[in-house]
């Protein structure tokens, strides 16, 4: 039961948000690391309305090593008691996921992201809405 409830809650919130216009700017991302805070300037793309996706501008439009995972991943595997699917996800392609807050006019936006080696950057459920989702609906290249 609660496997299908998960299923249920990241699906369609993944798709409420999955089509939204994004903006891009220059601005700053704020961390907390070992009780340490850090704010980096950054430019990041974000959506307008819910604030509710973070990408690095080359992630935005997919061309970066977030998406170039060559296995198909199935959602039932990153199903668990414990622990975020995307967060999940992030770490099996190979990237560090984080929960991150990211500034608009003036207000600090509370979000997750997954961060690679290259300092490319996307939200962790958009990451795993493309895995489970997207990647096999696009065309091969």
């Amino acid at each position: 039961m609660l496997y299908l409830l998960s299923k249920i809650i990241l699906i369609v919130g993944l798709f409420a948000h999955a089509e939204e216009p994004l903006r891009c700017e220059k601005g700053q991302i704020r961390s907390v690391t070992s009780g340490k805070t850090t704010i980096t300037d950054v430019t990041y793309c974000y959506d307008k309305e819910t604030k509710s996706q973070l990408f690095s501008p080359n992630c935005r439009s997919k061309k970066c090593v977030a998406f170039d995972y060559p296995e198909e991943l199935q959602f039932k595997d990153f199903i668990g008691p414990t622990g975020s699917p995307g967060f999940k996800v992030c770490r099996k392609v190979g990237g560090i996921p984080q929960i991150v807050e990211f500034k608009v006019s003036e207000k600090w936006y509370k979000l997750d992201q997954c961060i690679f080696q290259d300092g490319s950057f996307v939200n962790s459920d958009f990451l795993a809405h493309y895995y489970f989702h997207l990647k096999k609906l696009e065309p091969l290249q």
